[in-house]
């Protein structure tokens, strides 16, 4: 069946129209850029997001149900079981873009980060033991308690602490990172950490 002339620029103007009202109705996801490696990191609507605001110790934890241009909408849902009915109460906490002063990371990570966790704590408790154990065993065995199964235990025990107070677990906002609104037709397949 062909079409007479004047319907093909119909055809086409509804077609876009459909495809421009699919980027206007569209969520925006939150982006978390670091602008000196080139580095995004994608938290869109429904995710969990922990962050601290300006002004303010205390961490914030949530579900992000919104994100527009200067601020995002973050749900808490809390059971609450009454006589063996569980109702829920959400709170709604609405958070300023700006106000954003770090932002946690997530507690799936890549691979290296996993491993560089696995080596920290491996390192710390196998050092723990070399340190505990090893004089006890050399004491009842009548040698020499602090040898160098001690000293390499105290060594690999202060590499794992070291390693474990410096893994990083939150980016800075400011001059390295930014909190900014995107739209989710504009990002490309592989945003992830």
């Amino acid at each position: 069946m062909t079409f007479p002339t004047f319907f093909r620029p119909i055809i086409c103007l509804w077609f876009g129209l459909c495809l421009l009202s699919t980027t206007i109705f569209a969520q925006k996801n939150l982006a978390l850029e670091n602008v000196n490696k080139f580095k995004r990191i994608i938290y869109q609507p429904g995710e969990p997001i922990r962050f601290q605001v300006v002004g303010d110790k205390k961490k914030y934890e949530g579900r992000i149900e919104s994100v527009n241009d200067s601020m995002m909408v973050i749900v808490k849902s809390i059971v609450m079981e009454n006589e063996g009915d569980a109702s829920n109460r959400v709170h709604r906490d609405y958070i300023r873009l700006q106000d954003i002063r770090a932002v946690y990371k997530r507690p799936q990570g890549s691979y290296g980060e996993f491993f560089y966790g696995m080596m920290a704590g491996g390192l710390t408790g196998a050092g723990l033991m070399f340190v505990v154990i090893g004089p006890i065993d050399a004491g009842i065995a009548g040698a020499d308690p602090i040898n160098t199964n001690f000293f390499i235990g105290a060594g690999m025990l202060i590499t794992g602490v070291i390693m474990g107070i410096f893994k990083k677990r939150k980016h800075r906002v400011g001059r390295k990172w930014l909190v900014k609104p995107m739209n989710p037709l504009l990002l490309p397949p592989e945003v992830d950490e």
